[in-house]
């Protein structure tokens, strides 16, 4: 699977723009389309060279990837059918076809079976059918409400429509542009579900504007300005003074409504067509949000948050003890209602025997005192969700607070149910008034306008049909009209914005911060996420090697420090492994911060077709007056989560001491020094090919002797083999005969100077060597410096001194067989899981983090020779497996059965090293490493 590149929408249109004032010729199409979709200048002139494509097509036809070709306007259909059917085109399978005379582009997604056809000059403004280019497929919902779905998909048409024929260019534009979709949605809406007339607006559109769309966009201008003003001129026309005054916001400012034609106005009324009251505010928000945004389209599984994962998030946090408090209330009242028939049961019996006597009979009924009781804690769980606070201070279009906002109204209804139930046995016949819940308790902060638009919008959704579901429980007619303003959802940067501003508090009310903030690591961040780094941490040192969602519980930290706030974020696995607990998690500590709950790592849902998943951690925490009695860790079991009890939770989502391991020079066990393998710095000109050797032996032979094989994790795993120029002197350099190294080395040279680096810049001068040497004067050993989670052990090789490691594997420059035994064990296996980072969900080794701070006692030469000769007994076996790769063995459904009694002899040797042997599970393990790291460190 390709990399998805790190480039922005405006880059790409940036890059297309040329094509609207500049003539270009056919040929040089294809090659501007991979340029403005990441491939470098290297990269072009190596197609045109014909170097990396297949050079007996005719056109441009990369593998796996693209394919182009120049044809005449007549002949443009006609080729793009026959590419289609091409048996060169089917094998090299390539993402996106495309045929071009120079004035126009069709294409065609062989994935996707879909066509794109454009003006080459109108391509910058509609552009996203190529994000596959790099990386971003098409979203695909699914399991999603057909609503949703159709009604998305109508507006993603509009809006390319809108796209074609208005220049967006400013932030007004855009602005008006996202404010105007909203508009339309709460029209598509209010229509269906009785705010306004059945029906108003899409007839209203189709009787009152012309069939060629000419003066839809004028009286569309005076719909929306009309439902801002509640006294009405008695002049006004009647096809635009039938719209209800709507208020609270939305229809507040004049915009400029986009230039529409036929086809705008055909999208308009066929969206009006679907059914709109079936549309869930919490799904249909961020998946239009995808619509106003194509880059935000094609890569939109990425950000929406399901409500399975929401629920992870607010159920431990509050809405448990809510339903809790509930649950314990309407046991009571069942409890309540036996009592009450045992005690008729005696009640008869008692007024006999009281009558014979002619004493006077207890008539009071219990049932009546305990429902008072019942009642009165259903008031008080009232009373106290009513004046909760719920704050998102990274809300997108708003799918966490309307869940929440949904979930408790539901909860309250059930209350509502119950206290009605409780009135009626005291003889009272109270009716309910109103909700309690109001929108006025649920506060978001969101950086970009359009989510932020919809996010209101979202929640006047969400509040109409909840009081839809409210007047058929219990007759209550809540008006929709005019809205509420809301006034607490703010556009901006909440790295900057202070919360207190945007959600006050005071000492005494309960507040809940969540959400799903970005989770960008050090590299995917922009200059700004890293300025907001700087900014929230005051300067802090080593805080950018911090993922930007650590920028949220910084913020949190502070906004919770002496309150009865509690919070809890989804956030990247990585910040609780490897190098980011060192640095991020003695600051949280340090003021005070406590883990009330975890869920371990685990699969974010994404259903964009073919991207990586997102793997994610959820956080629950407090300060420490205000945490938890009861702690729990989840864990991912197959699939579904078990949550456990915890004493206290660490950083490393453990029920365990808190132990914050530090990056070390050198191990703690006195094990031989462990290093990356060395970089070439060169932009790929020092890694060659068969074909470039081809090159060499027909220039010269004898410099042949400068290829050595290349190795790095991928061929360390799967057995492939590469090769690199290794030439580690002047001297030798200037023996060399072959023009194609000569040329090597000098786009090398010229790569470096290129550089911003000024590290870079000085390896120019010797731009024949590789960037960074590290490799071992003698035999190694050599890991990956990425492993998959899947695997039970860590797969390790040994190589010789003139194979060349590079920076994607680790090495240690001897063989030494006891090291190969503790490094291949189960034990060290349970620690790379628990302290080593993560990419994604793959294991990430680190000397610094894994290797050095490995725990490791001191051992007997006897013991070390006996680890030795269970090492070999592994090679051994595994020399016996000569067809199977490395990866292939270390699959756990695939390991042989000799390997793996191979490894448990192993194992059993190494655990016996170690003091508490035998261990009765992994989680013993993982306590004895902990207490002799702390022993073993507490000595440096």
């Amino acid at each position: 699977m390709a990399k998805k590149l790190n480039l922005s929408y405006k880059d790409i249109e940036g890059s297309l723009k040329t094509l609207k004032v500049k003539s270009v010729q056919p040929s040089d199409v294809g090659y501007i389309i991979l340029q403005a979709f990441g491939k470098s200048d290297a990269d072009i002139r190596r197609y045109r060279e014909r170097k990396g494509i297949l050079a007996s097509f005719s056109g441009l036809l990369i593998k796996g990837f693209f394919c182009f070709r120049a044809e005449e306007t007549v002949r443009m259909t006609e080729t793009l059918e026959a590419l289609k059917h091409d048996p060169l085109v089917v094998k090299a399978a390539p993402k996106i076809i495309v045929v071009s005379d120079g004035k126009n582009v069709l294409a065609y997604d062989m994935r996707e079976k879909d066509t794109y056809e454009n003006p080459l000059n109108r391509m910058y403004c509609d552009f996203a059918f190529f994000y596959p280019l790099i990386g971003i497929e098409r979203f695909h919902h699914v399991e999603e409400n057909p609503a949703d779905v159709k009604a998305a998909e109508k507006l993603a048409k509009l809006h390319d429509e809108l796209r074609i024929y208005n220049e967006f260019s400013t932030v007004d534009d855009l602005h008006d542009l996202n404010i105007f979709i909203a508009r339309l949605l709460f029209c598509f809406f209010a229509e269906d579900t009785n705010i306004f007339e059945n029906n108003l607006f899409t007839s209203s559109i189709v009787c009152y504007t012309q069939e060629d769309g000419s003066d839809i966009s004028n009286y569309l201008s005076s719909a929306f300005n009309i439902m801002d003003i509640r006294e009405r001129n008695k002049d006004t026309l009647k096809i635009i003074s039938q719209f209800p005054y709507v208020n609270g916001g939305l229809f507040s400012k004049q915009i400029t409504i986009p230039h529409m034609g036929q086809k705008a106005r055909k999208l308009l009324i066929e969206c009006g067509e679907l059914d709109w009251k079936n549309i869930n505010p919490d799904i249909f928000g961020s998946m239009i949000q995808a619509v106003v945004n194509p880059e935000e389209r094609a890569n939109q599984g990425m950000h929406y948050t399901s409500v399975p994962n929401i629920m992870k998030v607010i159920n431990p946090l509050f809405l448990d003890e809510l339903r809790e408090e509930y649950i314990r209330l309407q046991t009571e009242y069942a409890q309540a209602l036996q009592h009450e028939t045992e005690w008729r049961l005696g009640h008869d019996e008692r007024t006999e025997k009281y009558k014979a006597a002619k004493e006077k009979v207890d008539r009071q009924s219990p049932l009546a005192k305990d429902s008072k009781r019942i009642s009165d804690g259903c008031q008080k769980l009232l009373n106290r969700m009513g004046k909760m606070k719920f704050f998102d201070p990274a809300c997108g279009s708003g799918n966490f607070l309307i869940i929440t906002y949904k979930r408790l109204r539901y909860l309250e209804m059930d209350i509502l149910k119950l206290q009605q139930q409780c009135d009626s046995n005291q003889g009272l016949l109270n009716g309910v008034l109103s909700s309690v819940i109001s929108l006025s308790q649920f506060y978001g902060i969101e950086l970009l306008d359009f989510p932020h638009e919809i996010a209101m919008l979202s929640l006047w959704l969400a509040e109409h049909q909840m009081n839809k579901v409210f007047q058929d429980s219990f007759g209550v007619n809540t008006n929709a009209l005019p809205l509420k303003n809301i006034t607490q959802i703010v556009c901006g940067n909440a790295c900057r914005l202070d919360w207190n501003v945007v959600c006050p508090h005071t000492k005494e009310e309960e507040v809940f911060v969540f959400g799903n903030p970005p989770f960008d690591g050090k590299k995917e961040q922009s200059k700004k996420q890293k300025e907001d780094l700087q900014i929230v941490f005051n300067g802090i040192k080593g805080i950018g090697v911090l993922d930007y969602v650590s920028c949220w519980y910084m913020k949190a930290l502070n906004y919770i420090k002496d309150y009865s706030i509690k919070a809890s974020f989804v956030s990247t696995n990585s910040i609780c492994q490897g190098e980011h607990v060192a640095v991020l998690w003695p600051i949280l500590h340090k003021h005070g911060i406590c883990l009330n709950f975890a869920y371990k790592s685990f699969e974010w849902e994404n259903n964009a077709r073919n991207n990586a998943a997102v793997h994610c951690i959820i956080l629950g925490f407090s300060n420490k007056a205000n945490s938890l009695k009861k702690k729990y860790i989840y864990s991912n079991s197959n699939g579904q989560f078990v949550r456990k009890n915890a004493t206290q939770i660490n950083s490393y989502l453990l029920d365990a001491p808190e132990v914050c391991m530090q990056k070390l020079g050198k191990s703690i066990s006195q094990l031989t020094p462990m290093n990356y393998g060395s970089m070439p710095i060169d932009n790929g000109h020092l890694i060659i090919d068969d074909y470039d050797i081809d090159s060499i032996l027909s220039e010269s032979p004898a410099d042949t002797k400068f290829i050595r094989t290349y190795i790095g994790g991928d061929e360390l795993l799967n057995g492939n083999e590469r090769k690199c120029l290794w030439i580690e002197n002047e001297s030798d350099y200037n023996s060399i005969k072959s023009t194609f190294i000569k040329n090597r080395i000098e786009n090398c040279r010229k790569f470096r100077l290129e550089s911003s680096r000024k590290e870079t810049i000085a390896l120019a001068n010797q731009a024949y060597r590789f960037g960074e040497i590290r490799q071992p004067q003698k035999n190694y050993m050599a890991l990956p410096k990425v492993s998959s989670e899947r695997r039970e052990y860590l797969p390790i090789a040994l190589y010789d001194k003139h194979v060349i490691a590079n920076g994607s594997s680790l090495i240690i420059p001897n063989q030494e067989l006891s090291v190969f035994a503790l490094l291949s064990s189960k034990i060290h296996m349970i620690w790379l899981k628990n302290v080593g980072g993560r990419l994604e969900v793959r294991y990430q080794y680190s000397a610094q983090l894994c290797y050095n701070t490995f725990p490791f006692p001191k051992i007997t030469d006897s013991q070390r020779e006996a680890l030795g000769e269970a090492a070999e007994e592994v090679l051994i076996t595994r020399a016996g497996h000569p067809e199977k790769t490395l990866a292939e063995l270390y699959d756990p459904d695939k390991m042989p059965d000799d390997l793996r009694e191979a490894h448990r002899v192993l194992d059993d040797l190494v655990d016996s090293c170690y003091p508490g042997y035998p261990f009765a599970n992994d989680e013993a393990r993982l306590e004895c490493l902990f207490k002799l790291y702390e022993k073993m460190t507490s000595k440096k």
